[in-house]
């Protein structure tokens, strides 16, 4: 039995924002059977019938299901209920996955959205794009992309090498294209950015900080692993 909050944020889901019913069985960790009945039943509390005699199976080994978290919190839910299983357990895996969600272990990391005013700040990339078969040749095609994050605006242009060259002339065109220069480009830690990096201590590329110099933007490489702070 899901708990009236999760039957109203299965409604809006479904109905105001137009996820579909396997979207939310996989984010709630509920059967498809039980999100379909939170759709179609417009009145929880009329529709309640029998959520005592299904959430009494799941109170017994709530303490069990602490100890095992204890040990392994990622464990999947799958794998808790074949262990409880062998304890006795004979309840369904939608009340079970509904439980793990509750559990402060169980809770994913939560991100602020990241918003800029207008001509605050570009991202920028290369990305590759194929091959070309040049004479007798075959090049790697790349792209290189800069995109504004307040508007979305993408300028994207193509280069057979990604040379720092490349990278500068890239970086002229889509200031040209936008009609001026963002206070601030976000960068994946490029070689052509980043030299090298000890911690929060960059050494950055001086090529690039001269070019920086004279359009009077910041560089900002992004920490390793955390794409997020990109927005």
């Amino acid at each position: 039995m899901i708990t009236i909050e999760t039957w109203a944020y299965i409604r809006r889901l479904y109905h105001h924002d137009g996820v579909g019913v396997s979207a939310i069985a996989r984010e709630l960790r509920l059967d498809r059977k039980t999100v379909r009945r939170a759709i179609r039943t417009d009145n929880f509390l009329a529709a309640q019938e029998q959520p005592r005699s299904r959430s009494s199976k799941l109170y017994p080994f709530k303490l069990e299901i602490d100890r095992i978290l204890e040990k392994a919190p990622h464990l999947s839910g799958v794998r808790i209920l074949e262990k409880l299983r062998h304890r006795g357990y004979t309840g369904g895996k939608s009340i079970l996955n509904e439980y793990l969600a509750t559990l402060p272990q169980r809770q994913k990391e939560v991100f602020l959205r990241i918003e800029t005013g207008p001509g605050e700040q570009a991202q920028c990339d290369w990305g590759k794009c194929g091959w070309l078969v040049i004479g007798e040749t075959e090049r790697q095609l790349s792209c290189f992309v800069m995109t504004l994050a307040y508007s979305r605006f993408m300028y994207v242009h193509f280069y057979l090498a990604e040379t720092m060259e490349h990278f500068l002339d890239g970086h002229v065109r889509a200031f040209e294209a936008f009609g001026g220069i963002p206070q601030t480009i976000v960068y994946d830690n490029l070689k052509s950015v980043v030299l090298e990096r000890h911690g929060k201590n960059i050494l950055f590329n001086p090529v690039l900080m001269d070019f920086a110099g004279y359009y009077l933007f910041k560089p900002e490489p992004c920490r390793i692993k955390t794409p997020h702070l990109k927005g």
